[in-house]
Parts: C-alpha cells; sequence; structure tokens
C-alpha cells in the first residue's frame, strides 16, 4: 500500500518551494513556517548577515534544539526503565504478601494501575521523541513538553514513593501479626 502524496506549495524567505510529502498539507505548512520563523529571527537579530549566513544559522539552531530535546528524551527514557524495574519489584513483593489479604489486593490493584499509566507514559515520551524528530520542535514547543514530562515524572514518582510506604507499612504489619502467633 502507498501512501497519498501531498504536492504544496510553501513560501520560505519570499521564495515559494514546491515540496511533495507523505505529511498533510497543514503539517507541510507548518515546518515551513517553523523555518521561516527560524531564518527571520536570525537575520533579525543581526541584519548584516547575508541570506546564506541565515539560513546555515537557523539550521544550525533547529539541530541544537533538536539534539537537546533527543537527550531530554533519552534521560527521560532511562527515568522510565528505572521506575519500570521498581514497579516490577514492588509488584514481585506485593505477589509475596498474603493472597486473602484486602489490603494487599488493593496495594497490588494499585501496582498494575500505576504500571499502566508507566506504559502509557512511555508511549507518550515515544511518540513526543517522534514528533521531535519530525518537526525539530520550537523552543517554546519543547519547554512545554519539558514541563508535561516533569509533571508526569514527578507524579508517578510520587505514586511509586507512595505505594513503597504503604506496602512497607503493610508488610511491617504482617511480620507483626507473624510474631504474635
Amino acid at each position: 500500500m502507498s501512501e497519498e502524496k501531498n504536492k504544496v506549495t510553501v513560501t520560505i524567505r519570499k521564495k515559494e518551494y514546491t515540496i511533495i510529502a507523505n505529511e498533510s498539507t497543514d503539517y507541510i505548512m507548518s515546518v515551513a513556517n517553523e523555518l521561516d520563523e527560524r531564518i527571520s529571527q536570525v537575520s533579525g537579530a543581526n541584519a548584516a548577515l547575508g541570506a546564506e549566513k541565515s539560513i546555515i544559522l537557523a539550521a544550525l539552531n533547529l539541530c541544537d534544539d533538536y539534539l537537546k530535546m533527543r537527550q531530554t528524551n533519552n534521560a527521560l527514557q532511562r527515568q522510565v526503565m528505572k521506575c519500570a524495574k521498581e514497579m516490577e519489584k514492588l509488584q514481585q513483593a506485593a505477589e509475596t504478601a498474603s493472597a486473602g489479604d484486602d489490603e494487599t489486593d488493593e496495594l497490588r490493584r494499585q501496582i498494575v494501575q500505576y504500571s499502566e499509566e508507566l506504559r502509557k507514559t512511555e508511549s507518550e515520551i515515544k511518540r513526543l521523541r517522534k514528533e521531535a524528530e519530525e518537526t525539530k520542535i520550537s523552543a517554546d514547543k519543547e519547554a512545554e513538553y519539558e514541563t508535561k514530562i516533569k509533571e508526569m515524572q514527578a507524579e508517578h514518582r510520587k505514586e511509586v514513593e507512595t505505594l513503597r510506604a504503604e506496602f512497607a507499612r503493610k508488610e511491617e504489619e504482617m511480620l507483626d501479626m507473624i510474631d504474635h502467633l
């Protein structure tokens, strides 16, 4: 199955270019507008720059943004993997606890729920990474995504810590019960 190609005329630096791509017309226009805006920012900052130097500097800025986003995504991916391992340890610990205990069952349910949320977060990170690679996200969008990712990480860290504390408390109660038997 071949994808339908779109033919779109875009304007960059007051010159028209015809682009043929699989992406939607809106997407192609958005990419062209972002590039034009970046070039305008560079040339506006230094009017003495020629067109070629403005384009090169804009391309360097885009590559810089892209590489920083990729580094951030790689760091997030490592953090997600660490969280996944911690969640797996919690799940294994919960499985060793008494199967009939309601609180233990609730902990297991929460672990499953948080594991699913972690998988969704991983999926979102992958989507953001792909978007960053495709569009070379602007600095504003990059900051917005970083904020969103940090919020998601903080939320998951807090949830994992709450589960750990609850599990430790429950484990201590069970050990006390066993000691009293």
